[in-house]
């Protein structure tokens, strides 16, 4: 794509995956290339808040279908021998560090530790296990509600234990 096709394209595919998120009242940290980064549980404490970004999950699953639906990004895409966009999700829960952080000069409102690295790596495990959308580590109960299924266990850089995956 061209630098412009580029751009829209990413803003779309952010554009419909932040509106999940933020439906599911989550906060976004960042994009990353062309990924973003989001977290729940702060600044405002949300109970179910585990359940709630598995939701943004499902959401955003079925916004990128749509959004791979728009006729101009179709033509787009098409012509250039491009398959539709996908997306891979991975969710962790646990403690981190949220907050101010940078340097004197620039700050940003983020979120640091190990369940971010392994929300990543989960994220880059969906490519390995062949699902789109990954949960590691314990369910809270109300994410057990939903239509689930155990993945087994995945081996992650950095973490002693497999992690099990849903």
């Amino acid at each position: 794509l061209s630098p412009e096709e580029l751009v829209q394209t990413v803003n779309g595919l952010w554009n419909v995956c932040t509106t999940a998120i933020l439906a599911q009242q989550g906060t976004i940290d960042k994009f990353i290339g062309d990924a973003i980064m989001a977290f729940w549980n702060a600044p405002i404490s949300v109970s179910d808040h585990q359940c709630r970004a598995a939701k943004a999950a499902l959401d955003i699953r079925k916004n990128v279908a749509a959004y791979n639906q728009n006729p101009a990004l179709r033509v787009l895409l098409s012509e250039r021998g491009i398959v539709p966009i996908a997306v891979r999700i991975g969710l962790a829960s646990g403690p981190a560090c949220v907050g101010n952080m940078g340097s004197e000069d620039r700050f940003d409102y983020s979120v640091l530790g190990e369940t971010v690295n392994t929300a990543a790596r989960t994220e880059a495990t969906c490519k390995r296990v062949g699902h789109d959308i990954l949960i590691a580590g314990k369910l809270h109960d109300a994410t057990k509600n939903l239509a689930l299924l155990p993945a087994g266990h995945a081996n992650m850089k950095g973490i002693t234990h497999p992690e099990p995956i849903y």
